[in-house]
Parts: C-alpha cells; sequence; structure tokens
C-alpha cells in the first residue's frame, strides 16, 4: 500500500506472546515504522479498545491479510467503503483453511489470490481484484508464499489508487462453483508410508519451513522431513517404510507405490539419526 503511494493508518498485528503460536507469522511493525504508519498489537480485533481506537481514525476501508480470526460487524461497520480481505486461492475455489498447504497436496497446477469484499459467509464476498500464476509442482510452502505476496503486492498497487478515487470494483462470485478446505492441524504432517512416493513427497512441500514439517517415528523420537525427491530403485526389494540404502548419505525410503522418496533434509527430534536398514513410521 506504501508503495501505491497510500500508506495505511493504522496496522494492527498479534502481540509477540502470541507470534509463536502462529508458524508463519511475520511481524510487519518495522515496515510500519518505516512507512509511517503507527502499530497497535490486539489479540482480540473485536475487542471493545480496538473498536474505539479504529473509530478514532474513520477508516475509510479495512483490508484484512494474514488474520486467521473473524472480523466481526462493529469492527466492519467502522470501515466506510467496506472491509476486504486476501484468500491465496482463486476464488471460489477452495474457500476455507490451510489454502497454501492444500494448494500443494492437491497438486494444484494453476492458483492465485483475490482481493474481495468481506461478507457474512466464508470467502464468499465480491472480488475486487484477482491474480493468476502457474504452479510448477516442484514448490514448496515456503516457495508459495513468496509467489503469494507477489501477487498480493501487484494487486494492491493497482487496487489501491481506484480505491482512493472513490472506485469500488466487485465482481460476483460463481458460488455454485465453490469448493472448500478443511482445516488441518501440526499432527496432520504424519506421513503414512504406505501411500504413494508423490503423495508424501506433496505432503513434504505442503508443511514445510515455516509450517511444522512432515514427520515419521523413528524409535521413541521423530524424524522431521523439511526436504525430499522422488527416486526409483526397481532392483531394490525393499518393506514399505524402509531405509534400504543411501545416496550422497541421504536416506532412500521404499513407499506404498514401490517407488521411493530420498530424504534431502532431516531433522532429528528426541531420536538419532537412524543408521542401516531402519523401518520408519513405527514406534
Amino acid at each position: 500500500m506504501a508503495a501505491a503511494g497510500t500508506p495505511a493508518s493504522l496496522l494492527i498485528t498479534l502481540p509477540h506472546t502470541l507470534a509463536a503460536n502462529h508458524s508463519d507469522f511475520v511481524d510487519l511493525a518495522p515496515t510500519a515504522a518505516a512507512a509511517g504508519t503507527p502499530c497497535l498489537r490486539a489479540a482480540d480485533v473485536n475487542a471493545d479498545d480496538i473498536i474505539a481506537e479504529v473509530a478514532g481514525i474513520a477508516p475509510d476501508i479495512i483490508f484484512v491479510v494474514g488474520w486467521s480470526r473473524l472480523v466481526k460487524a462493529p469492527l466492519q461497520a467502522l470501515a466506510r467503503t467496506g472491509v476486504i480481505g486476501y484468500h491465496p486461492t482463486l476464488l471460489p475455489l477452495m474457500r476455507g483453511r490451510a489454502a497454501l498447504a492444500w494448494t500443494i497436496l492437491l497438486d494444484v497446477s494453476t492458483t492465485g489470490g483475490t482481493l474481495f469484499w468481506i461478507d457474512d459467509g466464508v470467502d464468499s464476498g465480491d472480488i475486487a481484484a484477482q491474480r493468476e500464476f502457474a504452479l510448477s509442482g516442484r514448490e514448496y510452502l515456503g516457495d508459495l508464499m513468496t509467489m503469494q505476496m507477489d501477487a498480493l503486492r501487484s494487486m494492491l498497487e493497482e487496487l489501491v489508487p481506484r480505491l482512493a478515487e472513490g472506485e469500488r470494483p466487485a465482481r460476483a462470485q460463481h458460488h455454485e462453483l465453490a469448493t472448500y478446505l478443511a482445516h488441518r492441524r501440526p499432527e496432520d504432517g504424519l506421513i503414512l508410508w504406505d501411500q504413494p512416493a508423490e503423495t508424501i513427497w506433496r505432503q513434504v512441500r505442503a508443511v514445510s519451513r515455516p509450517y511444522p514439517g512432515a514427520f515419521t517415528r523413528v524409535d521413541d523420537g521423530v524424524m522431521k522431513i523439511w526436504r525430499a525427491r522422488v527416486a526409483d530403485h526397481p532392483e531394490w526389494h525393499a518393506q514399505t517404510g524402509q531405509i534400504f540404502m543411501t545416496v550422497d548419505d541421504c536416506p532412500v525410503v521404499r513407499c506404498g507405490d514401490g517407488r521411493d522418496l530420498v530424504i534431502e533434509e532431516l531433522e532429528m527430534v528426541r531420536a538419532k539419526k537412524p543408521i542401516g536398514q531402519k523401518r520408519l513410521g513405527r514406534p
């Protein structure tokens, strides 16, 4: 917004005490300070004191980006023109939670970001702007985040001047085409080695840094897998979930479809790096 010549009047972000609960948290306070925008830290944007603070600046538009909690009606009502949210998919497709992870898990080839006018539904408001971009099918979560931020920046640079001129671009969503995403939790990163290698590889990429990571059990501990690739070693007969060889010091694990996952970066948690032909996924 600052790059578009219209810096925000106020930034509301999480207090540091709660930031650790969000693996993708980025502290925007220094960026806001550089743009001359005051920063207010709040655990609940719907609290009375926050509403009073926002009312004092009489906003034309409120932007909700990267905020996982609902912005309720009293706060929405303070924005003269409306409230714009950001969703990292091409709405009406993939409404709901954990959209970045689901984009990789579902092997989506074309995605994008959407700025939309928040209404009473779930990501269902009229579209103010939308950007589409292609995926290679090899992106890790961090790569997708960067692509989404590039799309958001591009949209804001075009949209903010139009809003400043009094325009209110709005295109209704085709609700009959809507699809929805279920909530995901850190424990969903548990690898099931009887799945195909490509499925496991997508799982690794979908919850890689800054998310908690895909993991498998090793003895009484855990191995987190941050980077991997799919390979084929048909000359080897191995059990599902078994490390049966190493390539350049990278463990190779047999998956459920007979293909293999080469673990390029791992982290051991309460466990030693397995040696020999260890079978993973068992306590």
